[in-house]
């Protein structure tokens, strides 16, 4: 499955990629790539999704997302996660994406960033926001064309789009 990412400058990525970690030993969860998912599960070759890209994408510049409220659910994949505003530059890439790709049924654009995988207790997700702490901003640097089929420890970034400073 290809899935495409925005990712972070390296001081927030890295900070996300800590907190991430740090869940990560103490819950005996997977490791994983801090990012937004921006456009998911295509149903594409990672060479189409590639050429596509190469050919249509309008790289943006550089940008920074405010993070919104922590939040939690019983899906695997956003057991705890930081809420993202449906701020202008997100949605227009999504929109971008869309007319390159097409409409995916399968797929819903929700912008957050996970910080935890995994099928947690109540208990456990609400403990978990009580000792996370997240940037004030989140800078927004690249688009990455990454291969995401089996556990996240197998994951891959293919290509890597960067944004405009």
């Amino acid at each position: 499955m290809i899935s495409l990412w925005l990712t972070f400058s390296n001081i927030t990525g890295k900070f996300l990629k800590r907190e991430i970690q740090r869940l990560a030993a103490e819950y005996s969860t997977p490791v994983f790539i801090p990012h937004i998912t921006i456009y998911g599960s295509l149903p594409a070759t990672a060479e189409s999704v590639v050429t596509q890209l190469d050919q249509k994408l309008h790289r943006p510049t550089v940008f920074s997302v405010q993070p919104g409220p922590l939040d939690h659910s019983t899906h695997h994949w956003q057991s705890v996660m930081v809420r993202l505003p449906e701020q202008e530059e997100l949605m227009v890439l999504h929109q971008q994406l869309t007319a390159i790709f097409g409409e995916l049924k399968q797929y819903r654009f929700d912008p957050h960033v996970s910080l935890i995988y995994g099928d947690l207790t109540l208990e456990e997700r609400e403990a978990i926001i009580a000792t996370v702490q997240v940037p004030l901003k989140l800078k927004v640097q690249s688009l990455e064309v990454c291969q995401t089929t089996g556990d996240p420890e197998h994951w891959q970034i293919l290509k890597t789009y960067k944004f405009i400073n």
